[in-house]
């Protein structure tokens, strides 16, 4: 009893110096705020919208920021700011639900072909690099013509096109890992392959996973302004960053109407920069070894 209870408590060891070095890391700090201000602005778009979500007024087409619209309006005169609040909702619910159905799906299929190994491992890397062989916007647009154009049909195709980053991190990790002498211990007391696999070498893993996912939200909120740009995501009926972006492809507004694609490329890449400085700061504080080297 007395060996389960150290290879149990070992695993968690990372999760604590997480929360021991959060308030150090100024790069995880500033990383954060961008974050929780750009995600709470969005989740409280009911409080803090100005106007009513979609509401066209043909009147006010195109007009510059002012004390009535604050970030102007498009051509059908809707309100700029109130669409980037409600557009955030939508960005964020595709990349947080994607990202974190890949992580699941890239750590479960991970952790099972590092510890068992021989057969199981060479049959699960070679359909990951079946999938890494196509180029990913290719393998993207032909899913979505397959399954349709909506917000889930878009998280279940970002889901399954972009997990096997965080596969072979598990993977490589795992295979490290299973031969360490807490894991010998686990084997000894007669644990099943599952609980050795998800409880007592999985906590050990979740410095990369934190990552990996932090990166993920990152890359999906990019890979859905593409494909929204290219009229290939979410339907343009719906809000989104990328929905409105796609205004740009117009060489008059790009020219007249500025403030019609520069507030949600700027929103966009500051919320892309945020995620991957909390990704940063997370390996930093997770992994100290790497932020010395």
């Amino acid at each position: 009893m007395r060996n389960e209870k150290q290879t149990t408590t070992t695993p968690l060891r990372p999760l604590k110096s997480l929360f021991r070095g959060v308030t150090r890391d100024w790069v995880l700090i500033v990383g954060t705020v961008v974050i929780v201000l750009i995600a709470a602005s969005a989740l409280a778009a009911d409080l803090l919208a100005t106007h009513e979500m979609g509401r066209v007024n043909l009147l006010a087409t195109n007009q510059p920021p002012s004390g009535t619209h604050w970030l102007g309006t498009d051509a059908l005169g809707r309100d700029m700011y109130s669409q980037l609040l409600y557009g955030g909702r939508t960005s964020l619910y595709v990349a947080v639900v994607s990202a974190k159905l890949a992580t699941v799906i890239g750590v479960v299929l991970g952790a099972i072909a590092g510890y068992l190994g021989r057969y199981v491992d060479a049959a699960l890397m070679r359909f990951s690099e079946l999938v890494l062989a196509f180029p990913y916007l290719i393998l993207v647009l032909i899913l979505v013509s397959v399954v349709g154009a909506s917000v889930n049909n878009l998280v279940i195709v970002f889901a399954l096109t972009t997990w096997m980053g965080t596969f072979r991190i598990v993977r490589g990790e795992f295979m490290s890992l299973k031969h360490e002498p807490f894991v010998d211990a686990a084997r000894t007391q007669g644990l099943s392959t599952a609980r050795i696999i998800f409880r007592q070498i999985l906590p050990n893993v979740a410095s990369p996973i934190l990552v990996a996912l932090s990166i993920g939200v990152a890359t999906i909120v990019l890979a859905e302004a593409a494909l929204s740009f290219l009229g290939l995501g979410v339907p343009v009926t719906t809000a989104t960053w990328g929905n409105l972006l796609a205004a740009a492809q117009s060489k008059e507004v790009l020219r007249n109407y500025w403030w019609i694609w520069v507030t949600p490329g700027l929103v966009i890449s500051f919320f892309s920069i945020g995620v991957n400085l909390v990704a940063d700061g997370l390996r930093d504080v997770l992994d100290p070894q790497s932020a010395k080297q």
